[in-house]
């Protein structure tokens, strides 16, 4: 069997899922891109960007499209964290959902064609041990939750109840010593509310300069925002 004829084999055999050339290192590069090409003629493949391909399942309503996260996350192989008003939509402080979703990421250099999606780069690190929901929190004490719907109060509780529910608060506060310093605060005075004990809360509370004052935005009605220098 030619290389072309075995990718084609495989490809038309396999179902729904992405593609990528390096799913064939051990052909001849030039068959795989002529494969990959002619399957997309003929209409087996759709062409997401370069170097990615899709192949689609037959659904009652047409050939499947796949999510824009799951394109972001295949072609991007880095941890994405929603941001923006696509992170406060997915903890519930916003039925609204943007026209092109937002995400951040550690990498620094963010692709910029991909379609209906903005990528936001340069996060720390520390990030990549986050889940998707705890980079959200994340995300949203950066903005200060100004994509909000919720009056402040209702902001605040939303936040404590995500942060108490799923127990995230010690990976946050790990991963937060990296975030910005009004971060560290915001997390300092969430952890005072949450009646975290104050050991734990010491790395952040040293990670600050005494002198500092931030802006905490929608959260100000944290409980404990002053003695986390809110200004």
């Amino acid at each position: 069997m030619s290389a072309m004829a075995q990718i084609m084999e495989e490809v038309s055999s396999a179902g729904e899922r992405f593609w990528r050339p390096a799913d064939f290192a051990s052909l001849p590069s030039d068959a795989v891109a002529q494969a990959l090409s002619r399957l997309c003629r003929r209409g087996e493949l759709l062409r997401l960007r370069k170097g990615l391909y899709y192949r689609a399942r037959a659904t009652v309503l047409g050939p499947s499209c796949p999510s824009q996260m799951a394109v972001a996350r295949v072609a991007f192989r880095s941890i994405l964290h929603p941001t923006g008003a696509t992170a406060a939509n997915l903890l519930g402080l916003s039925t609204q959902s943007p026209a092109k979703a937002h995400f951040a990421t550690t990498t620094r250099h963010t692709p910029t064609d991909l379609p209906g999606l903005k990528l936001v780069g340069g996060r720390p690190a520390s990030r990549e041990t986050l889940t998707e929901l705890e980079g959200a929190v994340l995300e949203t004490l950066r903005s200060r939750a100004s994509n909000s719907e919720l009056d402040p109060d209702a902001t605040r509780r939303r936040i404590l109840d995500v942060i108490m529910h799923y127990g995230m608060f010690p990976r946050l506060s790990v991963a937060g010593i990296d975030e910005p310093p009004r971060v560290r605060a915001m997390l300092g005075a969430i952890g005072q509310e949450l009646e975290v004990e104050p050991r734990e809360l010491s790395p952040l509370r040293a990670s600050l300069n005494r002198f500092s004052r931030f802006d905490y935005g929608n959260l100000r009605t944290l409980r404990w925002a002053e003695d986390w220098q809110a200004r």
